[in-house]
């Protein structure tokens, strides 16, 4: 992890862009390792009942969790997004439809395109990208091209990297994005992109914390 994030600053700071500076690589790495082990604790103690609940990051860093469905018989794409700090505060969220036609996959996708281009027009430069779709976030770690139907896309969300100082793309079970769901499901309803929460989203962010 430290070696990952040191290589990551050094190309920031090669291409003349935000970077970290040495302690603050060290002492970033250690927040997220000991926010990831805290993960991993938490998934051991939910594994009996496969509910894995959402937790919050590390200090000085926020997640940004997305989510894609298919809606209406293939004819929409839903997009849910929430972005929240490390006290499990929301600071904005999005629910999306988009007239398009596309798998469950190409859904995510363009959630997670959304997600980055969110992170930046916040200047959001630590930031960790969270979804339920484990192929896509397999293909967004990849350092190489993604030639699948999704590639342009992938190639959309990398453009963005070089824009922030940290990013890493994380997998969670579905009930750990219980609310990027919510908002994906229910884009009718809820469509927009605010910092408010109405009381039924409320309802479901206040379910999905570790407790």
């Amino acid at each position: 992890m430290i070696c990952w994030t040191v290589w990551w600053s050094q190309n920031l700071k090669l291409a003349r862009k935000p970077f970290l500076l040495p302690m603050q690589v060290v002492d970033f790495a250690r927040s997220y390792l000991s926010a990831f082990t805290a993960q991993v604790s938490v998934v051991g103690r939910a594994r009996s009942s496969h509910q894995v609940p959402w937790t919050p990051p590390p200090p000085g860093c926020i997640k940004v969790n997305f989510n894609g469905v298919v809606l209406d018989g293939g004819t929409a794409l839903g997009l849910g997004i929430v972005v929240r700090d490390t006290r499990g505060i929301c600071l904005s969220w999005v629910s999306r439809r988009l007239a398009k036609r596309g798998s469950a996959e190409m859904a995510e996708a363009y959630a997670a395109r959304e997600s980055m281009r969110l992170a930046c027009c916040f200047n959001w430069c630590t930031v960790i990208v969270e979804g339920d779709c484990n192929s896509l976030i397999q293909k967004l770690s990849a350092p190489q091209q993604d030639l699948s139907e999704v590639g342009p896309l992938v190639l959309v969300i990398h453009s963005f990297i070089p824009l922030m100082s940290f990013v890493s793309f994380s997998f969670v079970r579905r009930s750990g994005n219980s609310v990027a769901d919510f908002l994906a499901k229910h884009t009718l309803n809820l469509e927009g992109n605010y910092a408010f929460l109405p009381p039924s989203l409320n309802t479901v962010m206040s379910g999905d914390l570790a407790t």
